[in-house]
């Protein structure tokens, strides 16, 4: 016997002996008034199927199969009792751990990330200090080239005028400074 719903989505499949099928239909039935219950691979004809909800409505269908079950003993009974409570004290346990390594891994992974930033941050301040440090270096040695082509500047004009006229003066000053800024070519 296979039992489905009414749109073809598979409940359950059984083997049924011949003597039990009319309960086993009735009982599908009682469940699920719209299923589609195949026999043999054959679907249950609709006559079978009105007939068993009007008895089911009626209250003429045969009860639901029940299988008696016998009295257990009080040692059995103490002894499942104690089974359930250690299963349910492992369960809570299992929870709790679970709960904590969870707790665990996400504090890991935290300063695992807050480790990461923090070494980002350290980088960027470093590369920083380096930047900077180039910027003063290439400044110096501006300077320094400004101050030689200066110096350069005032040497090719006080040099040649001093040794003429005995010492440098104002105007040499001047031309060094101007040949120096402006960039004369002349030697």
């Amino acid at each position: 016997m296979v039992v489905s719903t009414a749109c073809g989505d598979f409940v359950t499949e059984k083997d049924v002996a011949e003597a039990q099928l009319v309960g086993e239909l009735v009982d599908c039935y009682r469940l699920l008034p719209d299923a589609a219950i195949y026999l043999d691979g054959q679907l249950v004809p609709e006559e079978a199927r009105q007939a068993a909800l009007a008895a089911l409505s009626v209250g003429t269908a045969p009860a639901a199969a029940r299988v008696a079950a016998q009295p257990l003993e009080p040692e059995k009974l103490k002894e499942y009792g104690e089974v359930l409570a250690q299963l349910f004290d492992d369960l809570r346990k299992g929870y709790v751990q679970s709960t904590n390594d969870l707790h665990d891994v996400f504090r890991r992974y935290r300063e695992m990330c807050l480790d990461n930033e923090r070494r980002f941050a350290d980088e960027v301040a470093q590369q920083r200090a380096l930047t900077h440090k180039s910027l003063a270096d290439v400044d110096l040695l501006r300077r320094s080239v400004t101050t030689t082509q200066l110096l350069n500047g005032f040497a090719s004009e006080v040099r040649p005028r001093a040794i003429q006229e005995g010492g440098p003066t104002l105007t040499d000053y001047v031309a060094g400074l101007v040949r120096a800024v402006a960039g004369d070519k002349k030697k």
